[in-house]
């Protein structure tokens, strides 16, 4: 039983490291965003985002900010592109 145990926790470390494969590019990425792209990504990144549902993450994350006015709705966009070249760098 122990070992299983421990088996499985290695499994699920390798595949959540798997899921940011380049986490370091992105936190490195995330230091240059300001403001309201930074929490776009952060609210992205909280989202587990993939190669393949990355970009739907952070439209999805950028219009539930905006819906709870916690960002700007007129540089939303701006601050999409940003934040989603972030999330893009830590997810490939």
């Amino acid at each position: 039983m122990k070992h299983a145990v421990g088996a499985l926790a290695t499994i699920l470390t390798l595949s959540s490291t798997a899921a940011f494969a380049n986490a370091a590019a992105g936190d490195a990425c995330s230091m240059k965003l300001t403001g309201d792209s930074f929490l776009i990504y952060a609210a992205s990144m909280a989202g587990k985002p993939t190669k393949g549902n990355w970009q739907s993450i952070v439209e999805a994350q950028t219009k539930s900010l905006v819906s709870a006015n916690r960002i700007a709705a007129g540089s939303a966009r701006e601050s999409e592109i940003a934040a989603g070249s972030c999330v893009k760098a830590a997810v490939e």
